[in-house]
């Protein structure tokens, strides 16, 4: 019987622990899922997705924000300014809340999949989720009423968490 030694091929920061210990004389394959599940780990913990659906989120909020302000005023006849809706930064505020929400998703189907098991077993897991629920009960609002006010609950819902 053969003793083991470690691998003498140095490892690269851009070579993954998994496909360059595997790929190694000696290494011992037995380790193969437990290394490709932490190859998975590093790469959602470098990814960060939540913290980059939230920092959309925030964006989507203030621009849905600054479309009820965007325009209005006092009419000729000097009645009550008007609610006047700016509807290029509505959209956008809509399509960044889509472009957050799939991203939101991803790390949610991701992080089910790291853990096996669903979202709500922890406090933590359970407001990710209920902030992704939120999020689609703003677009649904926001498909319906179409004034801004879908895109200012997913945002706010979905960043305060």
């Amino acid at each position: 019987m053969r003793k083991w030694s470690p691998p003498t091929a140095p490892i690269s920061r851009k070579t993954s622990i998994a496909s360059s210990q595997n790929t190694a004389p000696g290494w011992p394959t037995i380790f193969t899922p437990q290394l490709r599940k932490a190859d998975q780990e590093f790469f959602f913990s470098t990814m960060q997705p939540f913290y980059k659906a939230t920092v959309i989120y925030v964006l989507a909020l203030v621009l849905a924000l600054l479309s009820w302000f965007g325009g209005g005023g006092a009419t000729a006849t000097h009645k009550a300014p008007t609610f006047n809706v700016s509807d290029l930064l509505r959209r956008s505020a809509f399509y960044f809340v889509m472009l957050a929400w799939v991203i939101h998703t991803f790390g949610l189907v991701f992080r089910m999949y790291l853990e096996g098991r669903p979202p709500v077993t922890n406090l933590y897991s359970s407001a990710i989720f209920i902030g992704w629920g939120a999020v689609i009960l703003g677009m649904v609002l926001e498909k319906i009423y179409r004034d801004g006010i879908g895109c200012v609950v997913a945002g706010s819902a979905a960043s305060s968490r």
